[in-house]
This record gives structure tokens, C-alpha cells and sequence, in this order.
């Protein structure tokens, strides 16, 4: 699956969740007896939902850091041979 792919399914399930969290969270809220404990119960509920994004995130991250090193290499050796006059 390449990039915009995923861009794309971001863009959605973010829209998603605004979408859900405007119209569930304030009924949720409403249920509690004071605001505090309902914004309370909240932030229990999303902490964990972060938790897990982050998770997920971290697993579909490519790993990129051999990649890096080789670029960064390269264009080292580039700038090298352009300042000793070598093309």
C-alpha cells in the first residue's frame, strides 16, 4: 500500500472520529453528575484510545533508518568529490 493510501485513510478515520466525539462525547458527558467527572471519564477513555494510535503508528512506520544513513552517505560523498574537484 503506498503513501497516499495511508494519507487517505487518515484523513478519514480522522474525520470519523470528529465526527463521532461531536455527537457521542457530550451525551456521555451529560451522564456523569458533575462536568468534571464526566470530562474525567472522558480523558479515561481517551488516554488509552492514544495509547493505541500511538502503537499502531509505530508499527506501520517504515524503518527508514538504513535508508537514512546510506542517503546521508551519499550526499557526503557528493559534496566530497565536487569540493576536490571530481565529478
Amino acid at each position: 500500500m503506498n503513501s497516499a493510501r495511508f494519507l487517505g485513510f487518515a484523513a478519514a478515520v480522522g474525520k470519523a472520529g470528529t465526527t463521532v466525539g461531536t455527537q457521542v462525547l457530550p451525551l456521555f458527558e451529560a451522564r456523569f453528575s458533575s462536568t468534571v467527572k464526566g470530562q474525567q471519564a472522558i480523558d479515561c477513555i481517551g488516554a488509552p484510545l492514544c495509547a493505541v494510535g500511538a502503537a499502531i503508528l509505530m508499527a506501520m512506520l517504515p524503518d527508514r533508518m538504513g535508508g537514512l544513513e546510506e542517503e546521508i552517505r551519499g550526499v557526503e560523498g557528493v559534496s566530497r568529490g565536487k569540493r576536490m574537484g571530481h565529478e
